[in-house]
């Protein structure tokens, strides 16, 4: 495989790339193989900022593994670059629902409680 210069080429990387792997975020079955590689598309994606491409690759996942905390957090993650704090609020409480002792999921939602001038997660 070619290296890959751009978010675009890694994302067509992974997206034509039957992958499989015994990670709890993919499906086993031969019915979703691309959901790893939707999640290195959206970590790729919010890398690079671009926040509003990654929105479609992580409700993807969520569609396929919608208990995943991870597709979650990378949701809230597109969510809060684009300043849509209520809604990136919601998608990391769901992700911390699935995991609660998700830490990066913990900090952003604190981090939309600052965007949003609220001290306490009972405030939303």
């Amino acid at each position: 495989m070619a290296i890959c210069d751009t978010a675009e080429d890694l994302e067509t990387a992974f997206v034509s790339t039957d992958l499989n792997s015994s990670d709890g975020n993919l499906d086993q079955s031969a019915r979703y193989p691309r959901i790893l590689g939707k999640f290195a598309a959206v970590e790729t994606l919010l890398a690079s900022g671009e926040f509003e491409k990654a929105i479609p690759h992580a409700k993807f996942a969520l569609d396929k593994r919608p208990r995943s905390a991870l597709a979650h957090h990378y949701l809230g993650e597109a969510l809060l670059g684009l300043g849509r704090y209520l809604e990136a609020a919601d998608a990391f409480r769901a992700s911390l629902g699935y995991d609660s002792s998700y830490v990066p999921a913990l900090g952003n939602l604190g981090l939309t409680h600052i965007h949003l001038e609220r001290r306490s997660v009972a405030d939303l």
